[in-house]
């Protein structure tokens, strides 16, 4: 039989007895309409050579070759003659066929096709050699034993312990890569980050200190047999600059070597900060401390470290049936993974999961947050819940809908400042918390007092300092529009092009937003389009949606979305001109 251009997909494939080769074609089939088979094997008076071509559960052709004698044999004779010889060793390749190629491979061997009788795959593994009488059985017996005899027995025993050193070889590999994989988790140690001061400031000093560990870090592991176990780091933000604290406590062979070495790459790389944040940091304090490797206190600190990471672990409750359970756990252990790395650490979390036409979900989240207010964790919580939720839903091939989601923050106690080298710094205090309001309030009387000094200059004649207030100004602008209002805005839009979508019966088309900043608020215009959704009558497509409606709802949720956003950057924002557009 001929097969017209398909890749195989098993060569040389040695199968030793009738079970094996029933394996082989079934795992085959499992991803395929039907196989192409070339089989090559032998009895004690000639050489085979065999092509079959199977459907899902039948043969469908099958036509052979004696090699010695260059005879052929087709059909029924070929389908008896290859059922007898399954029993002996076979060297078989395999080709896979879809519905396409199996129906050009019947149509180019019709011919064997009609030869061939129709029997299932395990009635063919049923036919066996007839009994021989005992005079030809033995000497069928004798010959077997002869050419037994007659194979090379030194290459098995090259092979085998060939074999057995390659196994060996892999399998230490694989040793080596788990107690690698190991050690790594072992090494990543304990990082406390505190930031205290504005929320808009807040994360811009905190991704400032992650590169800096970044870098740290990555010097350190060229020092050899050093491991650090915890790192603390604080900062307090004032007026321009984040007072910062330091301690980095690990273990090494050599620990005077390494403390001095640890030492000069955490004031290297101090900079960092400053490059990424925006703000200049004043290190306070820095401590390493660094134990001897395999001393009391070296195993007490990875004691405490082992414990403080099986604590930091949320407990998850889903209540779900046994077969979506296992979708759902993978889903809260994403969520609680996203929120942890927005500044929200997770203790518990507890799904419930409604089923009928949708999968509705009820989210409730308990958690320790020093930055986020009930109503920042809130809105996090519903965003990352949703996305999550619609990528499951792809996933499972059902609709998700997020209900209600929930959130209560415990608010973590902030640490006490460090000692102030002046006085006026030890009265100073930060809150972790500021609305907008009171910054409104302080940008005000910020603006008065400037008004102030420079009335003050010209009145003594010195108008030549002005310019200095007037830079002043303009890099106090510069820092409030990079550090709190970009990203409020950025936030803004997403928030705004997410939630207009959910309107019901319209179509949310487009959506543009200009911006300005003027000293103590954000004054927004947005001009919004949604289209109406027609719907299917007895006399022809309509609509029956009201115009006034969609726009009452667009406008509620914008409003919301401004005054939420507003509290979360510390930022007062306020419409400017709005206009939606309902066709």
């Amino acid at each position: 039989m001929q097969l017209r251009g398909v890749e195989s997909y098993r060569e040389n494939l040695v199968v030793m007895s009738r079970e094996d080769f029933l394996r082989e074609i079934s795992d085959a089939l499992k991803d395929s309409a039907g196989l192409f088979l070339k089989v090559v094997t032998k009895d004690s008076s000639n050489k085979y050579y065999f092509t079959v071509l199977i459907g899902r559960n039948r043969i469908m052709g099958v036509d052979g070759e004696i090699i010695d004698t260059k005879s052929q044999i087709i059909g029924k004779d070929a389908v008896e003659k290859l059922g007898m010889l399954l029993s002996n060793p076979l060297i078989v390749d395999i080709y896979k066929l879809d519905e396409i190629t199996l129906k050009i491979a019947l149509a180019d061997n019709i011919d064997v096709y009609n030869a061939t009788p129709k029997i299932t795959i395990e009635e063919l593994l049923k036919l066996k050699l007839p009994e021989l009488p005992e005079k030809e059985e033995k000497k069928v017996i004798q010959e077997e034993k002869k050419e037994i005899e007659e194979k090379p027995k030194p290459v098995l025993k090259r092979r085998i312990p060939r074999r057995v050193e390659e196994i060996k070889e892999i399998v230490e590999k694989e040793e080596i890569k788990e107690t690698e994989e190991r050690k790594e988790e072992e090494i990543k140690p304990e990082v406390i980050t505190q930031v205290n001061g504005p929320d808009a400031l807040r994360k811009a000093v905190e991704e400032g200190f992650e590169e800096y560990l970044k870098a740290v870090f990555k010097d350190i592991k060229t020092l050899k047999d050093t491991k650090i176990l915890k790192v603390e780091i604080n900062g307090e933000i004032r007026t321009g600059v984040v007072y910062t604290t330091i301690k980095i406590t690990g273990e090494s062979g050599n620990a005077e070597l390494a403390k001095r070495k640890v030492m000069y790459f955490a004031n290297r790389h101090i900079p960092v900060i400053n490059r990424v944040s925006g703000i200049k940091p004043i290190l306070q304090n820095i401590q390493t401390e660094i134990l001897s490797k395999g001393s009391e206190e070296a195993k007490e600190a990875e004691k405490t470290l082992k414990a403080s990471r099986k604590s930091e672990e949320a407990r998850i409750v889903i209540n779900a049936s046994p077969d979506l359970k296992p979708f759902f756990t993978a889903y809260a252990k994403n969520v609680l993974r996203d929120l942890k790395s927005e500044g929200f650490n997770p203790t518990y979390c507890e799904i419930d999961v409604i089923e009928g036409k949708s999968l509705e979900l009820h989210v409730f989240v308990k958690g320790r947050s020093a930055t986020l207010s009930r109503i920042g964790a809130l809105t996090m919580l519903e965003r990352i819940a949703k996305s999550h939720a619609k990528s499951l839903s792809n996933e499972i091939k059902r609709n998700i809908v997020v209900d209600t989601a929930d959130a209560i923050v415990e608010g973590v106690e902030a640490p006490k400042p460090q000692v102030s080298t002046t006085p006026a710094e030890q009265q100073s205090t930060v809150k972790p918390q500021v609305s907008s309001d009171k910054v409104e309030e302080i940008l005000k009387k910020k603006k008065a007092i400037e008004e102030e000094v420079e009335r003050l200059l010209k009145q003594a004649g010195v108008d030549e300092l002005s310019y200095l207030t007037e830079e002043k100004k303009r890099e106090s602008r510069e820092t409030i529009i990079r550090t709190r209002v970009e990203p409020a805005m950025r936030a803004l839009k997403e928030s705004i092009q997410r939630e207009l979508t959910t309107i019901p019966r319209t179509k949310f088309k487009w959506l543009k937003m200009n911006w300005d900043f003027n000293e103590s608020a954000v004054e927004v215009s947005l001009e919004i389009s949604f289209a109406k959704e027609e719907q299917e009558g007895l006399f022809g497509s309509f609509s029956n949606v009201q115009e006034d409606r969609v726009k009452q709802d667009a406008q509620r949720t914008i409003m919301n979305l401004m005054t939420n956003i507003g509290r979360e950057y510390g930022v007062s924002i306020k419409p400017k001109k709005l206009h939606i557009i309902v066709r």
